[in-house]
């Protein structure tokens, strides 16, 4: 009997030990699976199905450098199966944890609470009780059995989820347009645009929205920011670009030049006796003998001098071109100037002369001189069509829209030349 009672009492110690040591055990699984579920996946940035946690764990997803969370399925509920996520794709039967068949009761919000909280992140962590309430667990067909469900306790996260490439990444912005994810459910990428860019992708021109976003003598332009604007042409000003800038209000001409203003609002100096040159700067008791850098005398000996610009501009463009060397844009004032000129010119350009009918239609006039001796090629005058440009290849003298390109030719006198 006595032996009985010691086997008995060694049977249920080694029992209790026995017990002991698988708790022991549990306890060290339990702790290394809390540890791996909070292990950040940067090694094993992909995907992750039918993760379970308890009501008390905390989730930890952190995804590698430029990838994002993008949340596949999740339902939180008592004997939980994983819900069949979007697009009838099924990502696995939920061996962990939970035993097989009916949900006891779920969250039908589930995805949608997990989606919202890190969707389109990079890192996301939340506490499964925070964002989920056991009252929200609901199964309609076993509300009596909600009860024991609680009581229970074996309400469970189940997670599907991947790290996908950033859709920013491979979304293009321009002019430093910055690209955010409009929806964080989609992982829609839209481009926010800078100043008035605008555009899918911000590269639509704020010049080109409008037909006609500028008055006349005026040109869109796009600034360093991004933002449009109307520059007025070089010689106007005023809200509409209409007014002529009185360029002798600070008079340019020298020794006692007499200042007076063009048809483009430009200044022109008549010079006193002795004094020659675009301002009168030169004083004919030291008289040039020759053409200025860069001019050519045509013909030779008679103190005509041009020079060809190497880039086209528009019309007004060559006139200041040509004003800055001071000199003019040129003037072909015989079929002889004409001809010789031609002659020393690039046959394949095209080329302005300083004759415009921008003041009286169909009566051409230079700068400082008419156009009357020369013919221009017939019906060349559209509405439109207002500088006269020279064409050596076939069309010669031919009216052009102003803002067409081509290169100027200026033209100067050596000065004190006519004075001698």
């Amino acid at each position: 009997m006595k032996l009985q009672v010691l086997c008995v009492i060694v049977f249920v110690c080694g029992v209790s030990c026995m017990n002991q040591n698988i708790f022991r055990k549990y306890l060290v699984s339990r702790q290394q699976s809390l540890l791996e579920r909070h292990h950040k996946h940067d090694k094993d940035s992909g995907s992750k199905e039918n993760d379970v946690f308890d009501d008390d764990e905390v989730v930890t997803i952190t995804c590698g450098e430029g990838e994002v969370i993008r949340v596949v399925n999740a339902n939180y509920g008592s004997q939980a199966k994983p819900r069949k996520p979007r697009k009838n794709r099924y990502h696995g039967k939920g061996s962990k944890g939970g035993k097989s068949g009916k949900d006891l009761c779920s969250d039908p919000q589930s995805l949608v609470k997990v989606e919202g909280e890190c969707n389109g992140k990079q890192t996301c962590e939340f506490t499964v009780s925070d964002l989920f309430d056991e009252d929200d667990c609901i199964n309609e067909e076993e509300l009596e059995a909600r009860s024991w469900s609680k009581s229970s306790n074996d309400i469970q996260l189940w997670l599907d989820y991947q790290c996908i490439p950033h859709p920013c990444l491979n979304f293009y912005c321009a002019h430093e347009g910055i690209c955010v994810l409009v929806d964080m459910i989609d992982l829609t990428p839209q481009c926010n645009c800078m100043n008035e860019w605008t555009g899918a992708h911000c590269d639509d021109n704020p010049c080109e929205a409008d037909a006609n976003p500028c008055p006349q003598k005026s040109t869109c332009s796009i600034n360093s920011d991004g933002s449009a604007s109307c520059c007025c042409d070089d010689g106007y000003t005023g809200d509409q670009c209409d007014v002529l800038v009185d360029a002798c209000t600070v008079n340019p001409c020298q020794n006692g030049g007499q200042c007076s203003l063009d048809s483009q609002g430009l200044p022109v100096c008549t010079c006193v006796s002795n004094f020659d040159g675009m301002f009168c700067d030169v004083n004919c008791d030291w008289p040039m003998t020759t053409c200025p850098t860069d001019f050519t005398e045509i013909p030779a000996g008679s103190g005509n001098c041009y020079y060809t610009c190497d880039t086209e501009t528009g019309w007004l463009g060559a006139v200041f071109e040509c004003r800055a060397r001071d000199a003019y844009l040129w003037e072909p004032n015989t079929q002889t100037e004409l001809t010789d000129v031609g002659q020393v010119l690039d046959g394949a350009d095209r080329f302005w002369t300083g004759a415009s009918d921008q003041t009286a239609e169909n009566a051409p006039t230079f700068e400082l001189g008419s156009l009357s001796a020369l013919s221009l090629t017939a019906d060349s005058n559209g509405v439109n069509s207002d500088c006269v440009a020279y064409e050596p290849a076939g069309n010669g003298l031919i009216y052009r829209t102003c803002h067409t390109q081509r290169k100027c030719v200026c033209e100067k006198q050596i000065p004190c030349s006519s004075q001698n």
